[in-house]
């Protein structure tokens, strides 16, 4: 049995791969293609825009959750998206004060960073190898220093308790998915969603 009968695939269109050829004396070569460029979003949330719009009810995101999965549709996931950025603006989170993401992929970490992008305040996921690894965490102070984040992402406040520990010096908030304990440190995720403060 063929690839093509197990696994059928979408057929993809492909634009024609016409091209103009320009040959200057110095010996440079420019190749361009002679379709003009379509017209393209403005940026990545006009697409979640647009997604929630056509097909709201459709799985966006899922990741395994025990032995099941959690799944977010093109719906809920613009809800929660714009949910979340006005909580980063309720906190004055900025250009000057960006979001940096210390954990692995996870939906909470492509919402939080859809968030920032809907918003427009950068975010900065940042290697665990400098965080989970390093034994000084020099990196990671170095990468703090440079771009002095007013709120810190980790999925398990536990997990990463002794990177955060060694950032003592430095001014921000925790958010986790799971923090730590029964006095956490770290708001709740869930409560960012809301456009809650911490009490």
């Amino acid at each position: 049995m063929s690839l093509e009968t197990k696994r059928p695939f979408n057929a993809l269109a492909y634009a024609a791969a016409d091209v103009s050829v320009t040959r200057r004396a110095n010996g440079e070569v420019i190749l361009q293609s002679t379709h003009a460029l379509p017209a393209f979003p403005r940026c990545v949330g006009d697409w979640l825009d647009y997604w929630a719009e056509c097909a709201p009810e459709r799985v966006f995101m899922a990741e395994r959750r025990a032995a099941g999965w959690r799944t977010l549709t093109y719906g809920q996931a613009l809800v929660a998206v714009r949910s979340l950025g006005c909580a980063l603006l309720a906190r004055g989170l900025s250009v000057s004060r960006p979001v940096a993401i210390l954990s692995d992929n996870s939906v909470d970490h492509a919402l939080l960073s859809y968030a920032c992008q809907y918003v427009v305040i950068p975010v900065a996921p940042i290697s665990q190898a400098y965080s989970l690894m390093s034994k000084d965490y020099a990196k990671l102070k170095a990468i703090f220093a440079l771009l002095e984040p007013g709120l810190v992402y980790v999925g398990h406040e536990a997990r990463f308790s002794a990177p955060i520990a060694s950032l003592a010096d430095f001014d921000f908030e925790l958010l986790a998915s799971r923090p730590a304990g029964r006095a956490p440190t770290a708001v709740r995720f869930t409560l960012m969603k809301e456009n809650r403060r911490p009490d």
